[in-house]
């Protein structure tokens, strides 16, 4: 029943592409961006480095080719059941370029697009030294990511396990630890209770700041000890089948103090309020603005902040963005929605949920404790 669900999952997807290339005027469209691949097919071998990749998709109206070297055919074989999968017959990666391009020479295609933000100069080359004469490449931004944009029952039903492993790991670890842990220690202990819950592993670096370092948004979780009453920001977010989930909480082990207690309840009732705005139909400038009015008479209040949020899917930061904008809602959005206070003399604040958009209303994937003194 699973694999019925996935195959009809990502026959949508194709189909869902295939409405945008004949909105846009392509008669096909050649996709390198290594998660854009595996939304696509299935296949889920990433890129090892700029310049190197498994393969590419061709995709038509008329047909779904996937371009594989040889040492992933038999993965791709498995896990693309609506593609066409050909060996390159050697995992040299110059030749996937000419491989396509030749490839493109021998349809009737005119106008064949290619994701500009991915695709290198040399592979560019590659492919249309091997095309057709009056045969045309054409860039392209992000028409995989429109239907990225929107999840479906079977990608939600991942990113559901993966926000409540998320949360799970996080309340258990949280129940066994105390000061004296390092970073380090409790970064290492989330993401192997995350992994034994079922978790493919992390979908980014667990983030374990203390102290000062809680208000520095990407801190490097380092070797240095938690002390009791500071306060402890751990950002964290399970992947399974490749989506990801991310939610933040801050704590202390031991006592709060005002400071930390009153910033703490501030962005626990702003993220509420952005969240209870959220439905299919409102625009991002609606959302948004619970998130404003919350902070508007805060002595935390920065007139910068607009509050908001980013998607979140196979990669952790995504489109759509959440933003006071006039972008509308669609049930399947997700977002990951996250008020902070970050103060550099004394630490930060940060409270975040995966949130999924829904007919009437938003609801929280991630639920882990806010308790705010362990």
């Amino acid at each position: 029943m699973a694999d019925s669900r996935r195959a009809a999952s990502l026959e949508r997807r194709l189909g869902g592409l295939r409405a945008l290339l004949k909105q846009e005027n392509l008669d096909a469209l050649v996709v390198n961006h290594s998660l854009n691949r595996r939304y696509l097919s299935g296949i889920p071998a990433r890129d090892p480095q700029p310049g190197e990749t498994p393969g590419w998709l061709i995709i038509s109206q008329e047909v779904a080719i996937a371009l594989i070297t040889s040492s992933n055919y038999g993965e791709a074989v498995s896990q693309a059941p609506h593609f066409d999968v050909r060996s390159l017959q050697a995992p040299i990666y110059p030749i996937v370029g000419e491989n396509a391009g030749r490839l493109i020479a021998g349809e009737n295609w005119h106008r064949i697009g290619f994701e500009g933000d991915a695709m290198t100069y040399n592979w560019y080359r590659d492919i249309k030294g091997a095309m057709a004469a009056g045969q045309e490449l054409i860039s392209t931004r992000g028409l995989v990511e429109q239907v990225r944009g929107v999840k479906d029952e079977y990608e939600l039903a991942v990113m559901r396990k993966a926000a409540q492993i998320s949360s799970a790991a996080f309340n258990e670890v949280m129940a066994s630890v105390g000061p004296g842990i390092t970073e380090l220690e409790l970064a290492w202990a989330i993401e192997r209770t995350a992994r034994e819950m079922g978790a493919e592993g992390m979908a980014f670096d667990t983030i374990v700041a203390a102290g000062a370092g809680a208000a520095i948004p990407h801190h490097e979780t380092s070797d240095r000890k938690i002390e009791r009453n500071e306060p402890v920001l751990i950002d964290m977010g399970a992947s399974v089948e490749g989506y990801a989930a991310d939610m933040t909480r801050t704590f202390c082990f031991g006592r709060a103090d005002a400071r930390l207690r009153e910033i703490h309840q501030l962005m626990e009732a702003t993220l509420a309020a952005t969240v209870d705005r959220i439905e299919a139909g409102v625009t991002g400038e609606y959302v948004c603005a619970g998130w404003v009015e919350t902070l508007r008479n805060s002595p935390y209040h920065d007139p910068k902040s607009k509050g908001g949020g980013h998607g979140i899917g196979l990669a952790v930061h995504e489109t759509p963005n959440l933003g006071p904008t006039h972008m509308r809602l669609f049930p399947g959005m997700v977002f990951a929605i996250e008020p902070a206070v970050y103060l550099s003399d004394w630490g930060g604040v940060r409270l975040e949920d995966t949130v999924l958009v829904r007919a009437k209303d938003g609801q929280r994937l991630t639920n882990a404790t806010f308790q705010l003194e362990f």
